[in-house]
């Protein structure tokens, strides 16, 4: 997923994605980063801060961070805790 998740609800579409990939699964995650006290983006170019991307995550089991550049991470999760087991 890239650059689109600043624009969903964020523990919805993370809670679906746990339930939608296998138990092995993962889920990549580009995101735009915006650093708080700097003017808002526009519109078309939202981003997340740094707090709220160190906030993505909660009930999976694993989480690995890669710095993109100095406007982008990528987050993988994989494991979601509630997935069902196959």
């Amino acid at each position: 997923m890239r650059n689109t998740l600043p624009y969903l609800d964020r523990e919805r579409f993370l809670v679906d994605a746990g339930r939608w990939l296998t138990p092995k699964g993962q889920l990549h995650l580009t995101v735009p980063l915006v650093e708080p006290g700097t003017p808002p983006p526009p519109r078309w170019a939202r981003g997340l801060t740094p707090e709220q991307i160190r906030n993505l995550g909660a009930g999976w089991r694993s989480r690995t961070d890669y710095p993109l550049d100095a406007s982008h991470v990528c987050v993988v999760l994989s494991g979601y805790a509630d997935a069902p087991t196959l």
